[in-house]
C-alpha cells in the first residue's frame, strides 16, 4: 500500500503504521529521552481527577464518567473540571501582552487532513473535515516563554496540577472575533505516541476574556454539554483513558462555537505523557 507506494512521505509522518520506526532518522535521533511518567497519574486520571476536585481551591466538576468503576470496561468519557478563578484579570492582561507584544497573531490552522465523527441532524455519525477559523500567536521562541507572566502561570498550572512545566506543551493564544469558532475536534494525535514525549493526555484551557454571547466550549458526546467561562477560569480535560493513557478517549471531542457579540481570547496548554520539553530541543516532536 502506501508504505511502499509512497515511503518517503510514510517514513517521515506515520513511520507507526509501516512499523518502520526503527528506520527512521528522527527515531535514532530521539530514542533514549522519553522519561518517566507524572507521578501523581500513577493510580490512572480517574483518581488523579478526584484528587483536583478534594486538594484545588474553587475546583468543581463540570462532567464526570458515567461509569462508577472505570476499570471494568473501556471508558468512552472523561471529567470536565472547572476551577474558577484561577488567575486574576490583572494576570490575564499580562498573558494577553505576551501574546500581543512577544509573539504576534496568525491565522490558526487546523491538523491537516484531520477529520472528525459528528453527530448530523438525524443524530447519525459522519465524518466531516475539520474547519476552525480563527487567530493564534504559539509561544515558541524564548522571548515569550522567558517573559514572567508567562512562567508564572505554567508554574501556578503546575503546582495545581502536579504535573511539571517539562510536560506541558508551549501555550498557544487564541482569539475569535464575531462569527468565528473550531469544529468538533480531539486533541489526541494518534502519531504522538511513537515520538518520545508521548500523547497528549490532557487539555488546559484558559479563558482570557469571554465574549458578549456565544463562544461556548462544547462537547458533543457528553450529552452536548457547553460551557461558558469568564476571565481567569480554567478547563480542564483528559484526551487518554485512565488506566491506558496511551490510548484515546473517545468521548471527549470537542468544539469552539461561534461568537455572537464580542471577542473571545483563550490560552491552551496540553499535557504530555512523558517530557515534552527535551523532546522539542532534540526535534522530535
Amino acid at each position: 500500500g502506501e508504505c511502499n507506494s509512497n515511503a518517503r512521505f510514510m517514513m517521515a509522518q506515520c513511520p507507526l503504521a509501516c512499523q518502520s520506526c526503527k528506520e527512521s532518522a528522527t527515531f535514532s535521533r530521539c530514542a533514549g529521552i522519553q522519561g518517566s511518567k507524572p507521578r501523581v497519574i500513577e493510580d490512572g486520571l480517574y483518581s488523579y481527577y478526584r484528587s483536583i476536585l478534594e486538594n484545588t481551591a474553587n475546583a468543581r466538576v463540570i462532567a464526570k464518567p458515567k461509569k462508577a468503576n472505570v476499570e471494568a470496561e473501556e471508558e468512552e468519557q472523561g471529567w470536565v473540571v472547572s476551577i474558577s478563578n484561577f488567575l486574576t484579570k490583572k494576570e490575564c492582561g499580562e498573558l494577553m501582552d505576551v501574546a500581543n507584544k512577544k509573539i504576534g497573531w496568525q491565522p490558526s490552522r487546523a491538523e491537516q487532513n484531520q477529520i472528525s465523527l459528528v453527530l448530523n441532524h438525524e443524530g447519525k455519525r459522519t465524518v466531516d473535515l475539520i474547519k476552525r477559523d480563527s487567530s493564534s500567536a504559539i509561544c515558541k521562541q524564548e522571548a515569550c516563554r522567558s517573559a514572567p507572566p508567562y512562567k508564572r502561570f505554567l508554574q501556578k498550572l503546575s503546582y495545581a496540577t502536579g504535573i511539571p512545566v517539562s510536560h506541558m506543551e508551549g501555550i498557544e493564544f487564541v482569539h475569535y472575533g464575531y462569527a468565528q469558532y473550531y469544529g468538533v475536534h480531539h486533541d489526541y494525535h494518534i502519531h504522538d505516541s511513537w515520538r518520545p514525549s508521548g500523547p497528549r493526555i490532557m487539555t488546559v484551557y484558559l479563558t482570557l476574556s469571554s465574549p458578549t454571547r456565544g463562544g461556548a466550549t462544547g462537547f458533543p458526546d457528553l450529552d452536548w454539554l457547553f460551557v461558558d467561562s469568564t476571565a481567569g477560569d480554567l478547563l480542564i480535560w483528559p484526551n487518554v483513558q485512565s488506566n491506558e493513557p496511551t490510548k484515546k478517549l473517545s468521548g471527549m471531542s470537542h468544539e469552539a462555537l461561534p461568537v455572537v457579540e464580542g471577542n473571545k481570547y483563550g490560552a491552551y496548554v496540553w499535557i504530555h505523557l512523558y517530557n515534552f520539553e527535551e523532546s522539542e530541543k532534540r526535534g522530535c516532536t
